[in-house]
């Protein structure tokens, strides 16, 4: 269950960030500008996947997590094909809005559903794998979608496919079916596991309790999502405008800035994730206190923000991708480790709502406002090489610091002993795991 779910993260970013590849002939089609390109790509996106991510996380909590992934797998599928008979900038807009929507069912879903696999004390490894399987998606979108444009161009060269279809119409087409077979197989290959440390004769947890919790003991979980929400303004922009720079700025065609950018985030965020979620689960065992994740979250937090503070002074585009897979492996590395802390620290009934107030946090401060800043920080710039570099360094900086600030808070909050001897799988009880002990 856990491969299958990791291999719907995995294709939810193929989808998902397939537009940063598409950049410059999206432009080129509507006249669009930066600034709109990185709404389309940023705020429309996260903006939506957070609002729609806080009625799904209670869904979570409450009903059949399959049927919930298979829907959102359908949907933002359907939507991505759609995005291939787009004939204004505006239907690429409600697009994107409806992969957003159906692409925030499944982390939730999935977190809680391993979760009910695995017991505490193994659970982060596995949840650090399906988290592993996005940012594996993430560098997979971008070879893929490199090869696809590619081939498709060749098609639209041939003549045989008719006028209107683009190779980036193509693409989206492309990158799009494979989603509806894999919701037909899920059907088949996996069912609803039982809920585990859950009282049957308890409620599920409702928006008062989980703010009573997070507000009260768990208060540093709030000023930990804040901190991971600005870690995320950096590396959010990179997959939105690293491959347009690599095209403006050194000449790379589509499908080499795909490769290249591809390659280098295959080999650092998803060893990153599993390498920071198993050395966080490792401290967590040795300390057992919920901070333990923000040191690991700290560290690695100080190694991106060096890194793209550094970008600038890159003499060549293999120096800049080598500071880039530093920061990658270091920035997005860490994004498994707050569901893994809410999976500790929290009961059953209330991570589904726990993850989706992550998600929100993320996607409304890091994912949704990273790609709009750099061309916005950019404008400021006289216009050459180089612009688009320096705007994410300096962004990259500030909001390393301010993240690392928010971490110090964090450190505070968390700092409970928390207890681990949580039922094995299957085991109900009526007191709350995580919970017991200050």
């Amino acid at each position: 269950m856990t491969a299958t779910l990791s291999f719907c993260f995995f294709m939810s970013y193929v989808d998902r960030l397939i537009l940063g590849l598409l950049v410059e002939p999206i432009k080129g089609s509507f006249q669009a500008t930066d600034i709109q390109i990185g709404l389309l790509f940023g705020a429309t996106f996260g903006v939506v996947y957070a609002i729609a991510g806080i009625p799904i996380g209670f869904i979570v909590d409450r009903g059949n997590r399959k049927w919930l992934i298979v829907g959102g797998l359908a949907v933002w599928s359907l939507l991505t094909v759609s995005a291939g008979f787009a004939t204004a900038l505006q239907w690429l807009f409600v697009c994107r809005i409806g992969v957003a929507i159906g692409e925030a069912t499944l982390s939730p879903a999935a977190t809680s559903m391993i979760s009910d696999l695995f017991p505490p004390k193994t659970r982060p490894f596995p949840i650090s794998i399906f988290f592993a399987s996005g940012m594996i998606g993430a560098g997979g979108s971008f070879i893929i979608g490199g090869a696809v444009v590619a081939a498709m161009t060749a098609l639209v060269a041939s003549g045989v496919v008719p006028e209107w279809a683009q190779p980036w119409r193509l693409t989206f087409i492309a990158v799009g079916l494979p989603g509806l077979l894999l919701a037909i197989l899920i059907l088949a290959m996996i069912r609803e596991p039982s809920r585990t440390e859950l009282d049957v004769h308890q409620e599920r947890a409702g928006v008062r309790e989980l703010l009573t919790l997070v507000i009260g003991k768990w208060w540093g979980l709030g000023a930990f999502f804040l901190a991971m929400a600005a870690s995320q303004l950096a590396p959010a922009s990179i997959a939105a405008w690293v491959p347009t720079i690599l095209q403006r700025d050194y000449g790379y065609s589509i499908a080499e800035a795909g490769l290249t950018l591809g390659v280098t985030q295959l080999l650092t965020a998803p060893t990153g994730q599993i390498l920071l979620g198993a050395l966080a689960g490792l401290l967590f065992r040795r300390l057992q206190r919920g901070n333990a994740f923000v040191i690991v979250c700290a560290t690695a937090i100080a190694l991106a923000t060096l890194a793209f503070a550094l970008l600038p002074l890159a003499p060549a585009p293999s120096h800049l991708l080598v500071l880039l897979g530093i920061a990658m492996f270091a920035s997005i590395g860490i994004t498994s480790i707050p569901p893994i802390t809410v999976g500790l620290l929290l009961p059953n009934r209330m991570r589904g709502s726990a993850v989706a107030a992550y998600y929100l946090v993320i996607a409304l401060f890091g994912v949704g406002v990273g790609p709009v800043l750099i061309p916005w920080i950019a404008s400021f710039m006289p216009a050459g090489p180089g612009t688009y570099t320096r705007a994410m360094a300096i962004m990259g900086g500030l909001s390393g610091l301010v993240s690392l600030m928010l971490c110090a808070l964090a450190m505070i909050g968390l700092r409970h002993r928390i207890e681990t001897s949580a039922p094995e799988k299957g085991v109900t009880q009526h007191d709350e795991p995580g919970l017991a002990g200050a």
